[in-house]
């Protein structure tokens, strides 16, 4: 790896805790939703409030990130609110509004990524993120942790409707470098997506496994794996 003239990083659960960053909002959400609903006392209004996230991350789990992403979330709103036998009670589409909103006023950069992010812009010719979701989505988290302006790309599937582990993504993000594959790293927390994507793609790539998850045997395997983003230096010598 100490020929790489190239660092992108995965955005989600790789540099910013979003996995948190999401529950908190749907705690949130919830909690607003369960008060809406009259005659209810404290015991059930924690009950309510719990099924409501509960049946929210059920159905929010693996949510295809193609086609028109909003229109899918909207209609899983809908779908707790049927759940929970109020399917008038809030606007499914703003509650994914609120969702997004919430979401970036909780997120925060995990503990290793500032140094990582350092040593990335030293060390590399070309840093960069490479991230799935819808342009405003992706691009508010970006703003919301003050990564725009730390490294040289932001390569957002949505902008450019590939997603990964279309290797297109990875394509996008060398784009006028004169870099090849070879010479580039990515680094992220999925193991389809992140992983095996960049691998497909001949990068470089690092399978970071925060949550000691065991990497599919059916996937091409990363080139390297580790727990944090400090661990990552060592790589290169």
């Amino acid at each position: 790896m100490c020929d790489a003239r190239a660092f992108f990083f995965d955005l989600d659960d790789t540099l910013v805790d979003f996995g948190k960053a999401r529950r908190k909002a749907l705690i949130a959400l919830a909690g607003r939703l369960a008060a809406r609903i009259p005659d209810q006392s404290p015991d059930q209004l924690r009950e309510l409030q719990s099924r409501i996230v509960e049946d929210r991350t059920r159905r929010g789990t693996d949510i295809p990130q193609v086609g028109d992403f909003r229109v899918t979330r909207i209609r899983i709103w809908n779908e707790v609110l049927a759940f929970i036998g109020a399917p008038g009670l809030a606007d499914p589409g703003q509650l994914t509004d609120d969702h997004d909103l919430l979401t970036r006023q909780n997120l925060e950069l995990y503990p290793d990524a500032d140094a990582s992010i350092r040593w990335a812009n030293e060390r590399f010719q070309v840093t960069g993120i490479i991230t799935n979701g819808p342009s405003d989505v992706q691009w508010g988290e970006v703003y919301a942790v003050g990564l725009e302006d730390r490294v040289d790309r932001v390569i957002v599937a949505g902008d450019i409707d590939a997603f990964k582990p279309d290797p297109r993504i990875f394509e996008a993000a060398l784009e006028g470098l004169g870099i090849p594959p070879q010479a580039a790293v990515f680094i992220g927390n999925s193991a389809a997506h992140d992983a095996a994507g960049a691998i497909q793609a001949g990068w470089t790539a690092i399978w970071l496994n925060r949550d000691g998850d065991t990497y599919p045997p059916t996937l091409p395997p990363p080139t390297a794996t580790v727990t944090g983003l400090d661990e990552v230096p060592a790589l290169f010598g």
